[in-house]
């Protein structure tokens, strides 16, 4: 009792400071979401259906809550330029309806036009958002992470002033389309994983592409740029209609698992820079064909001499396992000192022409068309009256020397005055030389 007692005493000192410590465990694990301001102090402001926060020298737009098919963010408001688009952060991570830039129920907005003078899209500015278009300003220079996340843009062209794309910026998003530039230094990881892309041209300035950043998309064949020193774990693992791969010269590792489970994949190309290698071929049963830049002797010095043991993954284990792998090297065609394959051209965003542009485009292409259908529809008329004619003639002239045609008697006839043949009242042209009646 008296141990109990001596310590009962700390109790009341105990409860001050917790209370004391109240206010700052509000500040710290709150959602923030009183009065419009976010985890950072920023106030969420209004202006017609946009909401924006002012960042001193600019502002920032995090959201829209208007209905226009097409929504041209302002590029400015109240005399202060918009720098940057994200997402509405004040309002907490934990109701993801509320914090969109678009609401999940917005299904009337299908195209985004992001103003010049914009310079950063923030992390997850325009995740889930089902426009399908969304255009970006010359003047963008970073696209954070997630940015474009579980959206529905089915194209897009990347400016020349980014140098980065975040990871996870259109991972799982709906975009069948990329138009990159010269300058993208980079693609950081899952970039494009779980994408609609079938073919994507890189530029030759990107050195570093990250892990995963192919998974899972629809890619069907890929060149890599030179001067990529490592194809990092897993790039293109899961991409199940891939089929060509060229890995060009300049990359010197290459690390674990990149085609695990390409399954219609087909041929790769090495490069003769190859130093380091670990397993990447698993589940790939349609592989038919290796190419390498250098000869045998640097393969054998870049890979080892049991290239099956090297390439690919197996149960060391489970013998099956490692019979099939070997069965599989060994139906393969292996070819040295082969030529750098052609690059794949630029693709062209169908989706993104210039205004003006797109409309003289079209005119054109329905003025040829119709010019086209109309020159033959003339010739096909022309040539079809020519065959009713021959025909004509042909059965009149069998009809007349059989006895089962017209009836001279009953009809009337008259006579060509070109070779003098009978032909019947109701006829125009002569049914032997197909002279005009006169």
């Amino acid at each position: 009792m008296k141990f109990f007692k001596k310590r009962v005493n700390f109790v009341p000192a105990f409860l001050a400071a917790a209370i004391m410590l109240i206010p700052f465990a509000q500040g710290v694990f709150a959602e923030d979401t009183d009065g419009g301001y976010g985890g950072n102090g920023e106030k969420c402001l209004e202006s017609g259906d946009w909401l924006y926060y002012d960042r001193g020298d600019h502002l920032c737009v995090c959201g829209y809550d208007g209905l226009d098919e097409r929504a041209v963010i302002p590029s400015e408001i109240d005399g202060k330029e918009v720098w940057e688009i994200s997402c509405r952060r004040h309002l907490g991570w934990k109701d993801e309806m509320k914090w969109r830039f678009i609401s999940p129920r917005n299904k009337s907005t299908k195209e985004i036009i992001i103003p010049e003078g914009v310079r950063a899209i923030e992390s997850k500015a325009f995740y889930g958002c089902q426009a399908e278009s969304i255009i970006l300003p010359k003047s963008l220079k970073t696209i954070e992470y997630e940015a474009f996340y579980r959206s529905g843009i089915l194209g897009i062209e990347i400016p020349e002033g980014v140098k980065v794309i975040g990871s996870g910026a259109f991972s799982d998003s709906a975009v069948e389309e990329v138009w990159l530039h010269e300058g993208l230094a980079a693609i950081y990881g899952r970039a494009f994983e779980g994408t609609w892309i079938k073919r994507i041209s890189l530029p030759s300035t990107v050195t570093e592409i990250g892990y995963r950043a192919f998974a899972g998309s629809k890619l069907e064949e890929i060149i890599l740029p030179k001067d990529l020193l490592r194809v990092e774990m897993y790039m293109f693992r899961d991409c199940r209609r891939l089929k060509r791969v060229c890995i060009s010269e300049g990359t010197m590792v290459l690390e674990e698992g990149i085609f695990y489970s390409c399954e219609e994949l087909e041929s790769v190309y090495f490069p003769s820079t190859i130093s380091s290698s670990e397993r990447i071929f698993q589940n790939n049963e349609s592989l038919k064909a290796l190419s390498f830049a250098g000869d045998e002797r640097d393969c054998l010095m870049a890979f080892g001499r049991d290239m099956t043991d090297t390439l690919f993954e197996y149960d060391r284990t489970w013998k099956e396992e490692e019979r099939e792998a070997r069965a599989l090297f060994e139906s393969l065609t292996l070819t040295y000192n082969s030529p750098v394959p052609i690059s794949i051209p630029v693709l062209l965003p169908s989706c993104l022409p210039a205004k003006g542009e797109e409309l003289e485009g079209i005119s054109l292409f329905f003025a040829i068309t119709a010019l086209t259908g109309f020159v033959g529809t003339a010739v096909f008329t022309v040539l079809s009256i020519k065959a009713g004619r021959r025909a004509a003639r042909k059965k009149i002239s069998s009809a007349a020397e059989d006895g089962s045609g017209f009836r001279p008697e009953v009809l009337g006839l008259w006579h060509c005055k070109g070779c003098g043949a009978a032909n019947g009242s109701i006829a125009n042209y002569c049914c032997r030389c197909g002279r005009k009646r006169e």
